[in-house]
């Protein structure tokens, strides 16, 4: 979500680098370390497989404290960024995944996948913008 709103909003909260499965950035890393050790946030691991493909993913979930705080976060963005998290939230990773990669091909190029199977992308984006 964060690279989302990043390349579609020109918000830049971080730097991304292509990695196995899209986008990956040191900053939010450690920063998601950094809400699990304040308690705000609880990582699972878990393994989705979809196309042949075989995913480790991380169950965010917030803890009380970190949905007040991500209450907060959330009243500080522009309407139209909300809109849009709000809507790729419901994703599933692969959906994300395929989306990222139509999309923004740069990212695909470290990419674990064999071929393009993940890449078409089905979702709507707004219109890259700055705010």
């Amino acid at each position: 979500m964060v690279f989302l709103a990043s390349q579609e909003f020109g918000l830049k909260f971080a730097s991304f680098i292509p990695y196995h499965f899209g986008p990956w950035s040191p900053e939010v890393h450690n920063e998601l370390r950094k809400l699990e050790d304040e308690k705000l946030l609880i990582q699972k691991a878990s393994t989705r497989t979809a196309a042949g493909y075989t995913a480790k993913a991380y169950l965010l979930r917030l803890t009380k404290r970190g949905k007040a705080e991500a209450r907060r976060a959330a009243a500080r963005l522009p309407p139209e960024v909300y809109k849009y998290v709000e809507e790729w939230v419901k994703w599933d990773v692969f959906r994300l995944i395929g989306y990222v990669y139509a999309r923004y091909p740069y990212f695909a190029s470290h990419s674990a996948t064999a071929d393009d199977e993940l890449r078409p992308a089905t979702a709507t984006a707004p219109p890259a913008r700055s705010f």
